[in-house]
């Protein structure tokens, strides 16, 4: 049991458990307050569920709302982003083109410099081998 709490303190379990505790009491006395006030409303009970069923359809229709702009913006979002994902997809094969053509032209350059060293060593050599 000691080893228990000792080993909670260092790894911050007691401290989590605690704050799980105070939030269930939080929730609880929030549910019974609210039943609480309920049944001791002044008004009827006829009167206090036609309340109860106005505010359920308005916060249903609220939702409605939210889910409808929320659906809007991630589709306008995933536009975008389908936009810009073509954008560097164009543009890389633009920068490709242009890197491929920059290689090609340097390994022709490097290509003639390695066959005019070639020749001018054999040259050497057919001098050497001809003294």
């Amino acid at each position: 049991m000691l080893f228990e709490e000792i080993i909670g303190a260092f790894t911050g379990r007691n401290r989590r458990k605690r704050n799980c505790q105070v939030a269930t009491g939080v929730t609880l006395g929030l549910l019974g307050g609210a039943a609480l006030g309920i049944l001791f409303a002044p008004k009827s009970g006829k009167e206090t569920r036609e309340i109860i069923k106005d505010t359920t359809v308005k916060g249903a229709e609220k939702v409605k709302e939210f889910a409808v702009d929320a659906g809007q913006t991630i589709k306008e979002k995933a536009k975008l982003v389908k936009e810009k994902i073509q954008e560097k997809f164009e543009g890389s094969d633009k920068d490709t083109e242009e890197l491929k053509e920059k290689v090609s032209e340097k390994v022709a350059d490097t290509a003639e410099e390695v066959e005019k060293k070639a020749r001018a060593t054999a040259r050497e050599a057919r001098i050497k081998a001809n003294e």
